[in-house]
């Protein structure tokens, strides 16, 4: 009820409607997205609220998701195994994994006959998707092509002319695999740790949230489609 009147909504989302409930009702998110670390929850956050923002009209009955950072893809997948049952049915509960993972390691993992961790793998399987990316590595790969826009951006948001972005900060050595995920791991900290010391009073968590930000906008404006089909399924 708004301003007196009541209006019905088809299809709606749950947590959408408990949301008009008063405050002592309890509150649940739609869905909740299970993911590595504070890099990948960032990343899916943006390119969330991208893909929210492209599918549903402003006042539409949005879905309310949660993405949660557990820890590597093993501790993942295990939180999902053993806590699917802690959150009411209508709540689904994801699982996004690197694009690394779904590479490097599932394939290897399915040609072992006896491996728990398969095992689990197996009974997630509907509810296991993959980043398009590894975030590191996509990241410090967009920083390489894109350094002079993300310099200007950053000159733009802190107000500081005298920003800069080595391009030796941000080019990746002909690595693969692990080792290229932390050598990027490596260079985004000193990416980031030398933005820091040009600026006043910004936090290393600001720094790289904007850097993410501006390598999701672009990515999302790049592979739209990709990126919804991708999402589709946790948005419902």
């Amino acid at each position: 009820m708004e301003n007196g009147n009541t209006a019905v909504l088809k299809n709606c989302f749950p947590a959408y409607a408990l949301g008009g409930m008063s405050m002592s009702e309890e509150r649940t998110p739609d869905a909740v997205v299970y993911v590595e670390d504070e890099a990948a929850r960032t990343v899916t956050e943006m390119l969330l609220r991208l893909c929210i923002n492209n599918k549903y009209a402003l006042g539409d009955a949005r879905p309310t998701i949660r993405v949660l950072p557990i820890g590597d893809y093993n501790n993942v997948v295990r939180f999902r195994d053993k806590n699917n049952a802690v959150l009411p049915d209508y709540v689904k509960q994801w699982i996004l994994l690197d694009k690394d993972v779904e590479t490097d390691i599932v394939n290897a993992m399915n040609a072992s006959s006896e491996n728990l961790m398969r095992d689990a793998f197996h009974r997630n399987h509907d509810y296991i998707r993959y980043l398009p990316f590894t975030p590191e590595v996509a990241l410090m790969q967009f920083l390489e092509t894109r350094q002079i826009d993300v310099r200007d951006a950053l000159r733009q948001k802190y107000i500081n002319q005298q920003i800069q972005i080595p391009i030796s900060m941000v080019k990746t050595r002909n690595m693969a695999g692990s080792q290229l995920r932390k050598e990027c791991k490596q260079l985004l900290r000193k990416v980031v740790e030398h933005i820091q010391s040009e600026t006043t009073n910004v936090t290393d968590e600001s720094i790289t949230e904007f850097l993410y930000d501006r390598f999701a906008s672009q990515f999302f404006n790049d592979n739209k489609a990709q990126t919804m089909q991708a999402f589709g399924p946790i948005m419902g």
